[in-house]
């Protein structure tokens, strides 16, 4: 007989696609640990601060208070804002690094260029 262990559970959990999803982890039946997320805007590193928040809540809203309709005035909302100029230019940054010098790429890229100048 194959013994298996409990490791964890995802509750409730949503699958975007392969190796992309969001979940609430469990380890105890008492309260979740923590919002699990993998492959997503809030673990990815080239998107702005503004992406990150707002999937971040979208999640919160989703997941945690089983609030869709709230998750989706909170989008608007925060597009309202994005076009009516009310976002810090802060957040909407996206900060790259480079690993060599710029006669080391063989195909130089728009932040490498931009780092040249």
């Amino acid at each position: 007989p194959i013994k298996l262990e409990f490791e964890k559970v995802y509750f409730p959990y949503l699958l975007i696609s392969k190796k992309r999803y969001a979940g609430l982890y469990w380890t105890n039946p008492e309260k979740f640990d923590k919002m699990d997320t993998k492959g997503i805007e809030t673990v990815r590193r080239d998107n702005c601060l503004l992406v990150k928040n707002l999937v971040t809540e979208c999640l919160h809203k989703i997941l945690v208070d089983r609030d869709v309709p709230g998750a989706v005035q909170y989008v608007k909302n925060t597009i309202s804002d994005l076009l009516m100029n009310r976002v810090d230019l802060s957040l909407l940054v996206i900060t790259k690094g480079l690993t060599k010098t710029g006669e080391d790429y063989a195909v130089k890229a728009a932040h490498v260029e931009l780092a040249e100048r």
